[in-house]
């Protein structure tokens, strides 16, 4: 018979895939060991033309959120809302060349600015629009350039991001009714 009781064979399991969690969410935010040959690394034309394309993509983002989104929320003008999302243009820029780098400041950034940026008029769900068309091509290079255990961290951290957007911070979707009156 067994001589393990079977509080003991839960905590036994559950300590390991915690710890290897924790390992994972650390390898995902630290730098990497190895550096990241991009796909579109071997052809010269496209290696110096992708940055500039993702720049004027994330730009185009941002004027469009900040002049027809942004614009009166919260006592905010568009100019202001523009550069509150410069950083998240930087670094859409700079995961073109170093992916987790560039996907941990928009992460980071998106959260920061739900605590900036007034609440918006209508229910969303998690995030807004202009958020995911900043994120997602940002989230996409860093899930293809993670090695290792940081290929299970971008997940891990991006999927707690999202957790915080939508539950803990001011005007998640949870909670949030139209006939709530600040919302009707």
């Amino acid at each position: 018979m067994s001589t393990v009781r079977p509080t003991e064979r839960l905590r036994s399991a559950a300590v390991p895939a915690f710890r290897t969690g924790v390992q994972s969410v650390l390898a995902a935010v630290r730098p990497q060991a190895a550096p990241w040959s991009p796909p579109w690394g071997r052809r010269p034309g496209l290696a110096r033309r992708l940055p500039a394309v993702a720049t004027l993509y994330a730009t185009i983002v941002a004027i469009a959120a900040a002049g027809g989104v942004l614009d009166g929320r919260a006592g905010m003008a568009g100019g202001v809302a523009f550069l509150l999302l410069l950083p998240a243009v930087v670094g859409v820029r700079l995961a073109v060349v170093r992916p987790l780098d560039g996907w941990l400041l928009v992460t980071g950034w998106l959260v920061v600015l739900r605590l900036l940026v007034g609440a918006p008029e209508r229910v969303v769900p998690v995030l807004e629009p202009w958020a995911w068309l900043l994120w997602i091509p940002v989230l996409a290079l860093a899930a293809t350039a993670a090695r290792g255990r940081a290929a299970v961290g971008v997940p891990l951290v991006s999927g707690l991001t999202l957790l915080l957007c939508g539950v803990f911070l001011p005007w998640g979707g949870v909670g949030r009714t139209r006939s709530c009156p600040r919302w009707s």
